[in-house]
């Protein structure tokens, strides 16, 4: 009995001096975009084929080892998540990686020097430009049981948060003037009055509208219609800018977005 109390004694006191013989690493993270804005209006890259606006985010690590003596290096996996912070997630991320998704994980070896990774970020067309985008980095141990070890008590996930350019001068603050133009189909004439008849059930409508100033984020035009008529469809414009039309029919009324994610200074859809 006393001999096998001994060995389990022992036993337990190698494995404790193998778990305080591991030495301990703490690694740090730097983050910086290139631009450090986000233009959503100048689309200089291509992803799948299409024009998108981008920015090449510089992910760089380095690791202080405890004891001194202990150059490393530590064998980590990293996790790069866009439109993510500390604090949250948002449901669908405004952008991707090459790899066409939010996330990316990749392994590396941190030592005292630093090691930096350049990663392409595609940023997608969304009328979310007034928060900021954010992009979360999180470091794990590649193997768990490996030497060095993580320290328990340092940081092991940073965030970053890149603002948007709205491209409307230094001030950054849009001043827009909108303005709306309605006019009748080419066989109607507009002082007369409109006359819905068996033979003639179609209303058809010009809209246009012209920004004279700084650029128009989100711009909508909205209509009302009475309850004997319902909407039918929209003709998209012959300049390649693409209009969305939503209509709800309880309240008979309808909201077409212009110029998405912005109509442009002197821009007329």
């Amino acid at each position: 009995m006393t001999d096998m109390s001994e060995s389990k004694i022992s036993q337990n006191a190698r494995a404790f001096r193998a778990q305080w013989s591991r030495g301990i690493a703490v690694v740090t993270a730097e983050v910086s975009c290139t631009p450090d804005r986000v233009s959503i209006l100048n689309k200089t890259c291509s992803s799948r084929g299409r024009l998108a606006s981008c920015f090449t985010a510089k992910v760089c690590f380095t690791a202080q080892f405890r004891p001194t003596a202990l150059v490393g290096p530590v064998a980590i996996t990293y996790t790069v998540t866009l439109d993510a912070d500390l604090q949250s997630s948002r449901v669908s991320s405004r952008g991707q990686f090459s790899n066409s998704e939010r996330t990316l994980q990749k392994d590396l070896s941190v030592s005292a020097q630093p090691q930096c990774e350049d990663h392409s970020v595609y940023v997608q067309d969304s009328s979310d430009v007034m928060r900021f985008f954010a992009l979360r980095v999180d470091i794990a141990l590649r193997e768990p049981d490996s030497n060095p070890a993580l320290d328990a008590f340092s940081t092991t996930a940073w965030d970053v948060f890149i603002p948007f350019s709205k491209d409307c001068g230094t001030d950054d603050v849009c001043v827009s003037d909108l303005q709306l133009s309605v006019k009748r189909t080419a066989d109607q004439s507009s002082s007369s009055p409109m006359l819905v008849s068996q033979k003639n059930r179609r209303l058809s409508f010009t809209v246009s509208v012209t920004n004279k100033m700084e650029n128009a984020y989100n711009a909508r035009v909205t209509a009302s219609y009475s309850k004997n008529l319902f909407y039918s469809s929209v003709t998209q414009p012959n300049n390649a800018t693409e209009v969305k039309c939503t209509s709800t029919g309880r309240s008979q009324s309808l909201s077409c977005q212009v110029g998405s994610p912005a109509l442009r200074k002197h821009q007329t859809v």
